[in-house]
């Protein structure tokens, strides 16, 4: 009796250990074969949360992507390769225009700030040309294609989306991040009544 579940349990183990190495194996072999599994973004230049791969996406406006840098930034003290979410604003094709003070396309304008520091695009009017796209975020402090420029489309690892189940995603954005000057103080204006309202 004693030898009989002495079996029973050393052929649960066997099977437990074989079903873990099995699972590791596996997600190994899908790492490999799809590149990461998901990214985590805490910065403050995208959505906080949890970020999974959107399988079969092509690039589109709006969409996140995880993408590679494409040069050494010493004063970020990031490397090439180093992987940034950030939204794609513009594709092949599209215009934009750089001043001294902002990236302006589309009507939206991301502000630049100029130091000897960071990569920094000439003043000018440009056209995204074929396998490239411009990667912005919304973010006054965003390090993306406002000093990078256009970013070669092999250098998307792969487009994802936030995992709205995870308890770390961010729901909002400063409204003053994302609002022109007229909604920005309508929303103001709200906060004005409520605050001054007797309860």
């Amino acid at each position: 009796m004693w030898e009989v579940n002495m079996n029973s349990q050393h052929r649960k183990r066997k099977a437990a250990v074989g079903i873990l190495l099995g699972s590791i194996l596996f997600l190994t072999a899908v790492r490999v074969a799809f590149g990461p599994l998901y990214y985590v973004n805490h910065t403050d230049s995208a959505p906080h949360g949890l970020y999974l791969p959107k399988l079969g996406a092509g690039l589109s406006k709006g969409g996140f992507v995880i993408v590679k840098l494409p040069v050494d930034v010493p004063a970020l003290d990031v490397s090439k390769g180093f992987l940034l979410l950030k939204q794609v604003q513009g594709l092949a094709g599209d215009s934009y225009e750089v001043t001294e003070t902002e990236l302006s396309m589309d009507g939206a304008a991301y502000p630049i700030q100029r130091t000897a520091k960071l990569p920094q695009l000439q003043p000018g009017s440009y056209e995204i040309p074929k396998g490239k796209v411009l990667v912005l975020n919304l973010p006054a402090d965003s390090f993306d294609s406002r000093y990078l420029g256009p970013v070669d489309q092999e250098l998307i690892v792969r487009s994802c989306q936030v995992h709205a189940l995870m308890p770390m995603m961010q729901f909002s954005v400063a409204p003053w991040r994302i609002l022109d000057e007229k909604h920005l103080e309508i929303g103001r204006a709200s906060c004005r009544e409520r605050v001054s309202s007797p309860v």
